[in-house]
């Protein structure tokens, strides 16, 4: 098997005022370490909070659970963060929950996923 750098969003980016889950993503194909990178606006609204985390789930619909992975807590200031995650240790779906909070919150966000991808 060789073994490819990639990158894939996890969340595009995209603009939200309320909680906000993403879709599933299948990450099987990674293996090792890698990095989650969080991209982030500075919020708007009255006291805004934006807690971005990541959960898995084996068929990519039921049984989401928390991974452990959450990125510092955000508020009226623009965010750029990094993980280190395994991707050895993630089920085979992954998914983005960015909570919401604050009157009125306002985020535009987005989180990569960069790893070593296998390829047969």
């Amino acid at each position: 098997m060789k073994a490819a750098n990639v990158a894939v969003a996890l969340a595009p980016t995209k603009a939200i005022t309320a909680t906000d889950t993403g879709a599933a993503v299948n990450v099987a194909d990674f293996s090792g370490l890698g990095v989650l990178v969080l991209n982030a606006s500075a919020g708007t609204g009255t006291t805004p909070t934006s807690t971005v985390k990541l959960q898995h789930s084996d068929d990519g619909s039921t049984g989401w659970a928390d991974t452990g992975h959450v990125f510092t807590a955000q508020a009226a200031v623009a965010s750029h963060q990094s993980l280190l995650v395994n991707t050895d240790s993630l089920k085979k779906f992954v998914r983005v929950v960015n909570t919401l909070g604050g009157t009125t919150p306002g985020y535009s966000y987005g989180v990569t996923l960069v790893g070593n991808k296998q390829y047969a």
